[in-house]
């Protein structure tokens, strides 16, 4: 049977960081939105949108679509580059705050370490992405896949030990069987 001692509180706490770290990244995109895609600013294009104003922030262009076309070369690549940086975020969140909680059932404080290196690593993605361009990213990427590939190792190791390792897979898959 598995327990969970009072440690796993910290795998809570990384796991809630985590979520609220990728909200973050989303409030900086919404910071050059206002700063980029000012209506005023594009009240001169208003005939080719239906002489309406643009939507408040440039939505839904995420970079790459009409209104961002409208941008300076830098303004572009500054926001796609913010973008990306939240984009990526969102693809992996899930996966990372599934593996801190999952492997940490069974190991805890090594996932707690790797789930603050994760968190490391999404600033050092975040910060040379935003300032370099996507060359800037290896640093951070090398450093929370790291840390990805150590909690996805806890949670499938433990969960099969748990489980009860080969045999308790094929008692499983008996049990399954004889009951259809």
């Amino acid at each position: 049977m598995v327990e969970i001692g009072p440690d796993y509180v910290w795998s809570l706490f990384v796991a809630c960081v985590i979520g609220f770290q990728c909200l973050l990244q989303g409030f900086a995109v919404g910071r050059l939105r206002s700063k980029f895609f000012d209506a005023k600013k594009f009240d001169k294009h208003k005939s080719e949108y239906g002489g309406k104003s643009i939507p408040k922030g440039g939505y839904p262009d995420m970079g790459c679509g009409r209104f961002s076309s409208k941008l300076t070369y830098e303004q572009w690549f500054q926001f796609n580059n913010y973008q990306r940086v939240h984009g990526n975020y969102v693809e992996g969140v899930a996966t990372a705050i599934v593996l801190q909680l999952v492997g940490s059932i069974f190991y805890t404080r090594v996932c707690v370490v790797a789930g603050l290196t994760y968190i490391l690593g999404r600033v050092l993605y975040a910060v040379l992405y935003r300032s370099v361009g996507p060359s800037g990213r290896l640093p951070g990427a090398i450093l929370l896949d790291a840390s990805l590939v150590c909690m996805a190792g806890c949670a499938f190791y433990g969960s099969f030990q748990a489980g009860g390792g080969v045999n308790g897979f094929l008692n499983l898959v008996s049990a399954g069987a004889v009951q259809l």
